[in-house]
Order: C-alpha cells, then sequence, then structure tokens
C-alpha cells in the first residue's frame, strides 16, 4: 500500500469514527418521546403482521416494528437498546455514501475526494445524526435509500446480476420501510430518464430496456401498498402542518452561512456536470430537490402530506452535490470548503450535546416519572390515559413501587383506593390555564380533584387527591389549585 493508499484509508476510517461517535453520544440521554414509545408500543402487538399494508395508528408498513420486535427480544428495551438499530444504520450509512460517492464519479482519481467530501457531510449532519439517535425507521431507511444509489451508480458501470438483484432489494425494501422513500426512485427514475435522452448511459452499464425492466419490478413490488398510499394522500394528517419552508432550509441546510456555501457548491455541481461531461450532479440535484419539493407540493392543497423527517433521503443529494462542487476546485481548496461548512455546523452540534438534546426538545417522559418518585407516598398510583405512552411509563416505573393505571375505575375499585393519583398527559399548550381545565375534564365524575400542576417539556403532570366520600363535585377545588413548576 502506498503513501497516498494509507493516507485515503486513515481519513475515510477517521470520518467514519467521527460520525460513530456524533451517533452513539449520549444515545440514551433523552426520554422516549411520543413516536418512539409508539415504536415500543407497536412492536410488541401480537396482532401485528409483516405482510399487511399498514401498521395499525401509523402511516407506515410494518416491517421495521417486526425488526424491533426481534431486537427487543435479544437486546432489551432500554432507552439506548432501542435507538441502538438506528444508530447503527446511520454508522453505517456513512460508510455507503463514501461508497457511492466514490462510484458515481466518472473519473476514478477524483473518486475518492467525492467520496470522502459527502461522507464527511454525512457524519457531522446535525439532521442525520439526530434521526440515527431515534427509534423510527428514518434510520434504516435512508440506509438503504443510500444502499439503493450505489447500486445504481455501480450499474452505470457494470452489468452483473448480483448488482441488479442488490438495487432491486435495496430499492423495494427502502420503500416498505418508509413509503416516502418513493420520491427517491422517482429521481432515480428521472436520472436515467435523463441519461438515455441525452445519450449518456455508459456502454459498460446496463442498457436501457435492462433499466426499464429493474424499475418495472420495482413498481410491482411496491404496488400492494399504493392503495393504502393513495388513501392517506387524499385523507391527509390531522397533526401535520403546513411545511415551513424556513424550517426545512435550517433543518436539512444549517444557519444562513451554510445556506451560502451549499448554494455555492451546488451551482458549481453542475458546473463539474458541464465541464467534465459528468452525469453524477444531475442525480446529487435530482435526489435532492425531488424528495422535498414534490410533496412540499401536494401539501399547498387541502392537506398537508410532510414533515421534513419524511424527506430525510434528500440528504443524500445535498451532500453530493456539494462534494461534486467542491472537487472542481481541486482538493486543497475543495477540503478546505468542506471543512469550513463543518464549521458553521459545528456551534450547533456543540449546543445539542451541551444542553443534552437530540435537535429538538422531545417530551420527558422518563423526568416525569423522575418527579413523581421523588415527590409519592407509599399507596400512590400513576395514571396514564396517553395509550402510545402508557408501556413507556410501564417501562420507567418497573423499579418501583408505584403502579401504572391505564384506566382510573382500577383505582376507584381497589379494596384501598390511592389518596393520590398521578396524572401525565401529553403537553398541548403553554397554558397553565387551558392544561389545568384539559385535567379536571380528563378527570370528570371520578373521585379526584387537581390539586397541583406542573408543565414540563413535552408532559403535564398533575397531582391528583381523593376527595372525601361527602364532596359533592369532584374538580370544583381544583379550578382555583396551580400548583407551581
Amino acid at each position: 500500500m502506498g503513501r497516498k493508499d494509507f493516507f485515503q484509508w486513515i481519513s475515510v476510517v477517521a470520518t467514519v469514527v467521527l460520525g460513530a461517535m456524533l451517533r452513539l453520544h449520549a444515545l440514551d440521554g433523552q426520554s422516549y418521546w411520543r413516536d418512539e414509545s409508539a415504536t415500543r408500543l407497536m412492536a410488541y402487538r401480537s396482532d401485528l403482521h409483516l405482510f399487511e399494508m399498514q401498521a395499525p395508528g401509523e402511516n407506515i408498513p410494518p416491517p421495521y416494528f417486526v425488526i424491533m420486535n426481534g431486537w427487543m427480544k435479544v437486546f432489551g428495551t432500554s432507552d439506548a437498546s432501542l435507538r441502538m438499530p438506528s444508530a447503527l444504520c446511520g454508522i453505517a450509512a456513512v460508510v455507503v455514501m463514501y461508497l457511492f460517492g466514490s462510484r458515481l464519479a466518472r473519473d476514478p482519481s477524483t473518486g475518492f475526494v467525492i467520496g470522502s467530501f459527502a461522507a464527511l457531510l454525512l457524519a457531522t449532519s446535525r439532521f442525520h445524526i439526530a434521526y440515527s439517535q431515534e427509534a423510527r425507521p428514518y434510520s434504516l431507511a435512508f440506509l438503504l435509500g443510500l444502499i439503493s444509489c450505489h447500486a445504481l451508480a455501480t450499474l452505470l458501470t457494470t452489468r452483473r446480476l448480483l448488482v441488479q438483484w442488490l438495487y432491486f432489494f435495496a430499492t423495494a425494501a427502502m420503500f416498505w420501510t418508509h413509503p416516502y422513500t418513493l420520491f427517491l426512485f422517482v429521481a432515480q427514475c428521472a436520472f436515467i430518464g435523463f441519461c438515455a435522452a441525452i445519450g449518456a448511459l455508459r456502454p459498460t452499464g446496463i442498457p436501457l430496456r435492462r433499466w426499464a425492466t429493474l424499475m418495472a419490478a420495482v413498481v410491482i413490488c411496491i404496488s400492494p401498498w399504493m392503495n393504502t398510499a393513495n388513501l392517506l394522500s387524499h385523507g391527509g394528517q390531522a397533526w401535520m402542518p403546513k411545511p415551513d419552508r424556513r424550517e426545512i432550509i435550517e433543518l436539512f441546510v444549517g444557519s444562513t452561512s451554510s445556506c451560502v456555501l451549499f448554494a455555492l457548491l451546488s451551482i458549481c455541481a453542475l458546473i463539474y456536470a458541464w465541464k467534465r461531461k459528468d452525469t453524477g450532479p444531475i442525480l446529487g440535484w435530482l435526489i435532492a430537490i425531488l424528495p422535498i419539493a414534490v410533496p412540499v407540493l401536494l401539501s399547498q392543497g387541502r392537506h398537508s402530506l410532510f414533515i421534513p423527517r419524511y424527506g430525510i433521503v434528500a440528504l443524500i443529494g445535498l451532500y453530493i452535490s456539494a462534494a461534486f462542487g467542491a472537487a472542481l476546485f481541486g482538493t486543497i481548496v475543495g477540503s478546505a470548503m468542506i471543512l469550513l461548512l463543518f464549521f458553521t455546523a459545528a456551534p450547533d452540534l456543540y449546543s445539542d450535546f451541551q444542553a443534552g438534546v437530540n435537535l429538538q426538545h422531545k417530551a420527558d417522559i422518563r423526568g416525569t416519572i423522575q418527579q413523581i418518585e421523588s415527590l409519592s407516598a407509599p399507596g400512590d398510583a400513576v395514571w396514564c390515559p396517553w395509550d402510545w405512552v402508557f408501556m413507556t411509563v410501564q417501562d420507567y416505573l418497573s423499579d418501583s413501587h408505584i403502579p401504572a393505571l391505564q384506566n382510573p375505575n382500577q383505582a376507584t375499585k381497589a379494596a384501598l383506593p390511592p389518596k393520590t393519583l398521578w396524572l401525565i398527559l401529553n403537553r398541548t399548550s403553554d397554558s397553565r390555564e387551558f392544561e389545568t381545565t384539559r385535567a379536571i375534564k380528563i378527570v370528570g365524575k371520578n373521585p379526584y380533584r387537581v390539586e397541583q400542576l406542573w408543565m414540563r417539556d413535552g408532559t403535564v403532570l398533575a397531582k391528583l387527591a381523593r376527595d372525601p366520600p361527602t364532596t359533592s363535585q369532584p374538580g370544583d377545588d381544583a379550578r382555583s389549585s396551580h400548583g407551581g413548576d
């Protein structure tokens, strides 16, 4: 191995190690939140079947939850354990990003430069790190999408049957992991169509007819879910806000200075494509734009269909385009530009790790349970009517003397009803009065009143005191009781 090869090998290994450190750091630093609790609940459903079109209560198919079911049976349900598959997929994605960038470049001499640039951008991506530390399918879908893109780039230069099968399985699997990866597949189809139109399909790769066969096979494989996808698109998701363009830009690109640099490098990528007759930057542009632009445009109608994490595969194209743009300036200047991008993102990454958050402040269910344990007395119970979160509450109370109830009748029918119930709710506003009124309504006719209320990150905790048997209207006293934060 020559000195140059040794340096390249060391730089790639260092990038992967950096990506691994960022994704494994404080993996259990934050509590499970609502969506992760849904994963925890869904993965243990006895009625979940692999070939259902849609997991109950979810807008994605079941395979991810089936995988998580097997994982939890072997490795347990701790915070770090449930997030580890996503972290491992995120680390693997850094490796595949390097391979994809290296393969996509038409000029082998610049393959290492483009691959390493793209891998470094992904390794330090705040957005990708966040969803590599969350027990949801986004990191797995991203990895499968990246493998699909790498197989596509390989098929531009080889006709090996094994690679054709890899492309088919990776592309179908990414869709059955999260259906919004369909827009990545659309970008790939548009790229092959563009190359065919300008006569840029390489003679060493598979011919256009074989491309058409492969893509038709993928469409047939994913078609059973399309009716469900169509119903979801017409019904929308009630909880989805209209896409915020500023939020999308900040999440995918970062600060204003990062936006300027990415815009410059993306334009330079097109110059690279024109000067070197390389179609790689075109694929990058298509992947960066279509998975975001198409669902955002569809969301301008009656129903919103898109939130930024659904378009995470667009990072593939964004970083590939930036890598091609940096490569236009040569290794030294290009490396300086990529490092400048890293340093513009570093303050936000540092602040996240300092605050112990993962891109966002998640509902602190674990902290709420710890507060209950510090304030409760023997005989108390926890009431969590929040279906998705109840199993998570049970997990966090597993080493405690406090029982968890999903229905207050379990308390009122007990031989010795608890004097205090601790009610855990999803926080829906910043108004103490609103949350207190909501808690009173939920308590309803049960013989408890809201004695004190705390508003925490993503949760509301109410201390419910049992009324004496002579109390007339449960909850009347609560209207004048506003406990401390």
